[in-house]
């Protein structure tokens, strides 16, 4: 799991306009020679960006939404520090629950899923879009199970290095049917994620 730090917030010395906070030692994580200085291991530091933001989006579902370097750094021991909590958004419940169906769906289940399991994860994947607001209920039927069932396929061919099939190829018809009817939207409450999440991709890349 993620190994997070915090700085404490000092209440007696912080007014409405000025927030004083725990001093942490860290550097930045887009400073490689400073990274490089502390000996880290970089593929674990990896993993813990991503599962900081993952954590927060799956878990928690209260999202720091300006996760830029100078925001997203490592004490010298290799724990993430958060810092300026100034930009802050809060998920729905069921938005945080869908995310959990959907990132089961996709990535829960064997290398070589059979058709059941497929079927079953793809209906896990829409379930969970459909909670999260990124599906309206009441959309086809036919065209959800299938998009649902592509999604599993692709994810699981390209976690096993396996090639993956080409939408417009399998699921061109159904997906073009579900955009054209508005089924498939964009929800509000994923704004800030959308605006997080290629800083949290750079900051580990």
């Amino acid at each position: 799991g993620a190994d997070v730090v915090v700085p404490q917030v000092f209440s007696e010395v912080t007014t409405q306009k000025v927030l004083t906070m725990e001093f942490i030692e860290s550097v930045k994580m887009t400073d490689t020679p400073k990274v490089d200085a502390l000996n880290l291991d970089k593929k674990a530091l990896t993993q813990q960006v991503y599962d900081t933001f993952l954590l927060q989006l799956m878990t928690t579902g209260v999202l720091h939404c300006d996760p830029h370097p100078g925001n997203m750094c490592v004490t010298l021991d290799g724990k993430i520090v958060l810092y300026d909590f100034g930009m802050m958004d809060t998920l729905p419940q069921e938005t945080v629950q869908g995310m959990r169906k959907i990132a089961f769906g996709l990535l829960n289940g064997s290398p070589d899923p059979s058709a059941s399991e497929i079927t079953t994860r793809g209906d896990s994947v829409m379930e969970g879009l459909e909670m999260s607001g990124f599906l309206q209920p009441g959309a086809n039927a036919t065209a959800v199970r299938m998009v649902g069932e592509f999604l599993v396929r692709f994810f699981s061919d390209q976690a096993a290095g396996r090639a993956t099939q080409d939408v417009t190829e399998q699921i061109d018809f159904e997906l073009r049917s579900l955009l054209d009817t508005g089924a498939i939207a964009f929800p509000s409450a994923f704004t800030f994620v959308a605006r997080a999440f290629p800083s949290v991709a750079g900051i580990a890349q």
